[in-house]
């Protein structure tokens, strides 16, 4: 959603700054040649996987799906992919293609949804990971499959963690008394199964907190209450991203429009969803779970999970679940991974590839 407004930075400090990426940048690309082959790397996990798809636009639901499945398959062979249907109608080719359907809810939209598709799977199985998407999770955007194989689902697993596509606000605000300011977003996450059990429910806001936030209809006011559980910088920031009225943010909702009474419903739903999402990640914060970039947790999976090096950073990312994304991301995550697939190159030249079982499982 988000971007700052840069000032102008000291000009000896940005050229150190400068050089210093440089450097590191110059680093990872040459570790990188030197260890070989850095693309697409295939794993699969032995761990148990609950894959949620909300179903709420027919055509992209059948495309969402088939590639879900279709990727599952190669990197999680116990795996179990159910569809919620949160429209109620349109989806009568899931289970003519053999997908598990089951009926959504949509009292707080894609959240209620998802939640019902949990319970569905826990009721029968309590997977170790779990992938919780919508079918919008990669239209006009770099599709995040690729960052998804067995090691980030392992590498998940073994961090407790959160990650998804990261997006922020400039400066931090509250919402019902937690800190919004980075999160996860919802349309496509994957999620420790413990973590999970942590959490509890994905619905946050449902419709009694949504009127302590939103205004009954355009007759009383702004859409959001100025005296509810948002603060000023939360409630500007939203009315700006749902509206396209403000300048602290770089972008705006792809629907954004005024606040009228014909669009009043709909942006009330999303503010439902907006801080829905904000607050899954900012109640993983506050139980210490570590909210990752989805390019972290799959840099991670790189290293081969009996290292040293594996079990550090691991130890570390759940130890100091706020400092993790640095620690994994940008280009100490490439310096890091590239140095671990240097070394285990020099020591273990001949090592076979991974092979996935033949054989399959539900969660």
């Amino acid at each position: 959603m988000l971007g700052v407004h840069q000032g102008t930075p000291g000009s000896n400090g940005q050229v150190s700054r400068n050089v210093t990426r440089r450097l590191a940048t110059w680093t990872a690309e040459s570790l990188e040649r030197a260890a070989g082959d850095t693309g697409d790397r295939i794993r699969w996990t032995r761990h148990p996987v609950g894959a949620v798809l909300l179903a709420w636009d027919p055509a992209l639901a059948r495309r969402a799906a088939r590639e879900l499945a279709s990727h599952l398959a190669l990197v999680a062979p116990r795996s179990r992919l159910v569809l919620v249907d949160n429209r109620g109608a349109g989806m009568d080719w899931a289970e003519d293609e053999g997908f598990e359907l089951v009926s959504g809810d949509n009292s707080a939209r894609e959240f209620s949804g998802l939640q019902r598709g949990i319970e569905h799977v826990l009721a029968s199985g309590i997977p170790s990971c779990w992938i919780l998407a919508n079918d919008r999770y990669q239209p006009n955007r770099q599709s995040l499959l690729p960052f998804v194989d067995g090691g980030t689902l392992d590498a998940v697993t073994a961090t407790g963690a959160l990650a998804g596509r990261i997006n922020g606000y400039p400066t931090p605000s509250r919402a019902f008394g937690l800190t919004v300011d980075s999160w996860a977003c919802s349309n496509f996450l994957v999620v420790a199964g413990t973590s999970l059990a942590l959490l509890g429910s994905l619905v946050t806001v449902g419709t009694p907190e949504l009127t302590l936030v939103v205004n009954h209809s355009v007759t009383e006011g702004p859409l959001l209450q100025g005296d509810g559980p948002l603060d000023d910088a939360l409630i500007g920031y939203l009315t700006e991203w749902l509206t396209g009225v403000g300048t602290a943010l770089t972008d705006h909702w792809y629907r954004h429009r005024p606040a009228t009474a014909d669009s009043w419903d709909d942006l009330c739903g999303k503010v439902q969803s907006i801080l829905n999402e904000q607050l899954l990640s900012a109640k993983a914060r506050r139980a210490g779970i570590p909210v990752l970039p989805l390019a972290s947790a799959y840099a991670l999976g790189g290293f081969e999970p009996t290292s040293l090096s594996y079990r550090l950073l691991a130890a570390a990312v759940r130890a100091l679940p706020r400092q993790s994304p640095r620690l994994l991301g940008g280009l100490a995550g490439r310096n890091l991974v590239a140095m671990h697939r240097w070394h285990q190159r020099r020591r273990l030249p001949t090592a076979p590839a991974l092979e996935c079982p033949s054989e399959g499982g539900a969660a």
